[in-house]
């Protein structure tokens, strides 16, 4: 588990399906939200996946809406360069396992080699400690889609393979949604119950609607953008101090 130590507030971005290299990926966006993380020093982000398009001629994209999956990590890796030493981490996700499937090379770890960032493999947990307060974030890309609700149950049931985290982000879905929910989860260390309280996060998107395999399919628009979420740093590091904050850049 990687570990990362602050003694002030964290904001945690999240670049996720950026599908970089697409031609609807809103670029300016991305170098808008890069230069934020830039310049705030309490700004990190992560990645739940898909900052790569990785259009090939098998996969369900064209190939010809898209550069090749090397313009792509050439265009990424300069892009990111300002802000690479921020990253936390990022996650597997289905459209860069294309190249995985067809020919058994990870772009992933081609990607975290290529822009200097930590690859955390198919799902991970951070800690990231905040004065004396630890939280425990769970990344992974996400799986299936559907009406809204079903976005949000899906983010919910996938924290049950990791019970007691603090903040769940999944991507996959091109939306934004935030809930909380309640977990109870043995305390070891006084042999009793404990209740704490869950934040599950759709990431969003970085795909612009028109022209878009979205707009083909009669999908609904969704803001485009990453999620935020705040640390508060406390000392102590009671549970009843942490405190989490989550909103949207768009």
């Amino acid at each position: 588990m990687n570990i990362y130590r602050f003694d002030h507030n964290v904001k945690i971005y999240n670049l996720g399906d950026l599908h970089r290299g697409q031609k609807n990926c809103d670029e300016d966006k991305l170098h808008k939200i890069i230069s934020v993380i830039e310049e705030d020093e309490n700004a990190r982000w992560v990645s739940t996946g898909d900052i790569l398009e990785t259009a090939i001629k098998s996969s369900k994209s064209s190939c010809y809406d898209a550069v090749s999956p090397e313009e792509e990590l050439d265009l990424i890796s300069e892009e990111l360069k300002p802000i690479r030493g921020k990253c936390l981490g990022f996650v597997a996700s289905n459209h860069q396992n294309r190249v995985n499937k067809e020919v058994g090379l990870s772009l992933d770890k081609t990607l975290a080699d290529r822009a200097k960032i930590p690859y955390l493999g198919i799902a991970s947990i951070i800690k990231v400690v905040c004065g004396q307060c630890a939280y425990f974030i769970h990344l992974h890309h996400g799986v299936g889609g559907g009406s809204e609700g079903n976005k949000v149950n899906r983010a919910i049931k996938l924290a049950q393979n990791a019970l007691g985290c603090d903040v769940y982000l999944t991507g996959h879905t091109h939306t934004f949604s935030y809930v909380q929910d309640i977990q109870t989860i043995i305390d070891r260390k006084r042999d009793k119950l404990t209740d704490i309280r869950t934040h599950h996060v759709c990431t969003g998107h970085y795909i612009v609607y028109k022209g878009s395999y979205a707009e083909d399919m009669g999908l609904k628009e969704k803001p485009r953008g990453s999620s935020i979420v705040e640390l508060f740093a406390a000392n102590p590091g009671r549970e009843s101090l942490k405190k989490v904050l989550v909103s949207f850049f768009g």
